[in-house]
């Protein structure tokens, strides 16, 4: 049995120049470089698949470096001598580790270093028949595992059995491409970004991960799983960005998206009855309580010292009805659906960029919900001060919850959402209703249009069943949205400043100015210079300076102006192949060695010379001569052996047959 896999890497990850023979004792004869690419992989698609929860750990900690978990447990059963292999990264700084572990809740965090961070990723081949094997078998128990965790949930997985949730890809990676650009020219504007570099490494990296996520959509398997303590439903569109969701199609049909709004402080409103706390056994049919939520949670709860503070709390928030008082005032702002333009009023003047816009506001106040106690009087957390202003019982309620343990109010507000949203209202509709399609993200059910009045009857009628309130809902069909639109900055063109500026996507303009004529000067209007294409394929334009034209190629003025060149490169790459694509976000300095190179990748140069493989170890090479050099044989008795004119080839090399 033969079958296809590729690893993704970074584009200028070169296993040859990290890989010296005798760097590798630690695993001797047994050592495989294609072992050591799994590693780089597997870090790239852990790092997609928490993109969400590390960039919120980021913004929490401007100074955080953005590690990413590695279950020990899942490269061990591909690699059984892994620890060698992560060692060696570790060590050489390929790379970097935050050296914390706590069992049964955290993993060790990786990065990789700054040098292959930020770059485009490319898939490599893997040749190695057992490595495939092993990767074979740790997916099938993946499968196996999730089989197991999701049984009596047949009625969502089977609609990502059926392999009809398709994406756009084409128009995804385009809006992809353009968010990228527009990212990075807002970095490069924004003055108060120190480390613009770092800032731009890390948008290529959110980029490359937004299109592994994407492409995953449209493969054959597909992994869910129910994750942590909040008992979440993970799959491949809950970690997609909001605007590419509107590329999802069901079998072909368009796709509607029903949401609870402000589905967090909405719930927490459940947390102000007292039936909520209490044990659901005499409930008699009242609403939803945290024992359904499950027993571990409750058991904990309800024997910690701290619960009898909140039954006492709830008891005089019962015994309070005038308006002022902050329970009721919380509970009725955010059910009238106006809970987040109250604190963006009362907010945005003693912190005006942290509430400047409704999302914003969205992200500060589950900041201010969810902050570990002990941290509520660091400056960065001062908008807590402000809302125990506002709203002191609420504050004081969502306080001895954490008391409890630090994540225990987002632990049950998740928990409340999923149990909804999962195990309430999509049973409900695929037991009434099995034809609709269903697809969930967290507090989100997505579903052809038609079915949209269906699915929000339902969802209406069971939340205020359950929690006592009822919802809005907000209805939005997924429709593609225009690609944003990029910024274009100036910068002027180097050795002739004041006459010329180019543009951060490739345009030339002349400036205002006086240029001698003659007796007299006269006065040139600034105007856009228009391009040619050169026969290489590169567009050049013609400048004037002391009475001279020049020809200057477009790609080359703009990287001058707007890309780092801290190593004095003398050459200029288009990192996607495309010569007329002068964006600067597509150049990288390089030397000759390496634009070659490049070249040759992309399939810009055709090789005349037959590549060659190495078949014990998968490695290929452009040519003999290439081969020859790495393994210091003689070229032309290499040739002979390739050639068969040496019947005996001692050597694992062979032509690589690529018809």
């Amino acid at each position: 049995m033969d079958f296809e896999v590729r690893f993704r890497i970074p584009v200028n990850f070169n296993i040859k120049e990290i890989i010296k023979e005798e760097t590798v004792a630690f695993c001797g004869k047994n050592f495989k470089k294609e072992k050591l690419l799994y590693f780089i992989d597997a870090l790239l698609i852990s790092r997609a698949h928490h993109r969400n929860e590390i960039n919120y750990k980021a913004e929490n900690n401007k100074n955080s470096k953005k590690f990413t978990p590695l279950s020990s447990g899942y490269l061990q059963e591909v690699v059984h001598d892994y620890q060698y292999y992560l060692k060696y990264l570790l060590e050489n700084g390929i790379f970097l580790t935050d050296g914390i572990f706590i069992l049964g809740e955290k993993c060790y965090g990786y990065c990789l270093n700054s040098k292959y961070s930020g770059q485009r990723i490319k898939e490599v081949k893997v040749h190695d028949y057992k490595l495939k094997m092993a990767l074979l078998r740790a997916f099938e128990n993946r499968k196996l595992e999730s089989k197991k965790a999701l049984w009596g949930y047949g009625y969502l997985t089977k609609w990502w059995d059926s392999n009809k949730l398709k994406i756009d890809l084409k128009a995804a990676h385009l809006w992809i491409d353009e968010y990228e650009k527009e990212k990075i020219a807002k970095i490069q504007l924004n003055e108060k970004i120190e480390d613009k570099d770092a800032a731009i490494k890390r948008a290529i990296n959110t980029t490359e991960d937004f299109k592994f996520l994407t492409t995953a959509i449209n493969g054959k398997t597909h992994y869910c799983a129910f994750a942590g303590e909040s008992h979440r439903f993970y799959n491949p569109i809950s970690r997609l960005k909001r605007e590419l969701k509107k590329f999802l199609t069901y079998d072909g049909l368009q796709l509607v998206d029903i949401d609870i709004k402000n589905s967090q402080p909405f719930f927490s409103t459940l947390l102000f009855k007292r039936a909520f706390w209490e044990s659901n056994k005499d409930k008699m049919g009242q609403i939803l309580a945290l024992y359904d939520l499950g027993k571990d949670i409750y058991d904990k709860i309800s024997i910690n010292k701290h619960y009898e503070h909140i039954i006492t709390l709830l008891k005089t928030s019962e015994t309070c009805f005038h308006e002022d008082f902050s329970v009721n005032k919380y509970q009725k702002l955010v059910l009238d659906g106006t809970f987040y333009e109250h604190v963006q009023e009362n907010f945005r003047l003693l912190f005006p960029h942290r509430f400047d816009t409704r999302d914003n506001v969205k992200k500060e106040v589950l900041r201010i919900l969810y902050v570990e106690n002990k941290r509520i009087d660091w400056d960065f957390y001062k908008p807590c001060i402000r809302f125990r202003e506002l709203f002191d019982a609420v504050f004081q309620l969502f306080y001895l919850i954490k008391e409890v343990q630090s994540n225990y109010l987002p632990i049950i507000l998740q928990r409340i959402e999923s149990f909804m949203v999962i195990d309430i209202i999509c049973k409900r509709i695929s037991k009434e209703h099995p034809e609709i399609p269903l697809y969930t993200i967290h507090d989100n059910i997505l579903t052809t249009k038609g079915n949209e009045g269906i699915v929000k009857d339902i969802m209406s009628v069971e939340i205020e069943k359950w929690i006592g309130e009822k919802p809005k809902l907000d209805c939005k069909d997924l429709v593609p949205t225009a690609v944003p639109q990029v910024i274009e900055t100036w910068a002027p063109v180097k050795d002739f400043e004041g006459s010329y500026e180019v543009s951060s996507i490739g345009n030339v303009r002349s400036l205002e100015r006086r240029v001698p004529h003659s007796k007299w000067e006269i006065t040139v209007m600034p105007k856009l210079i228009k391009f040619r294409v050169n026969n290489r394929g590169y567009k050049d334009i013609r400048l004037s300076k002391g009475g001279k034209t020049f020809t200057k190629l477009v790609h080359i003025l703009t990287a001058e102006a707007f890309v780092p060149n801290p190593d004095n490169k003398p050459y200029v790459n288009h990192l996607d192949g495309d010569k007329l694509n002068n964006h600067y976000s597509n150049f990288e300095f390089v030397t000759h060695s390496e634009n070659i190179s490049h070249a040759y990748e992309k399939g810009l140069i055709i090789r005349m010379s037959k590549p060659v493989i190495d078949t014990c170890t998968g490695e290929k090479f452009s040519g003999s001569r290439e081969a020859a050099k790495v393994y210091a044989l003689n070229h032309n008795t290499l040739r002979n052996y390739l050639s068969g004119n040496i019947k005996k080839n001692p050597t694992c090399l062979q032509y690589l047959e690529t018809g």
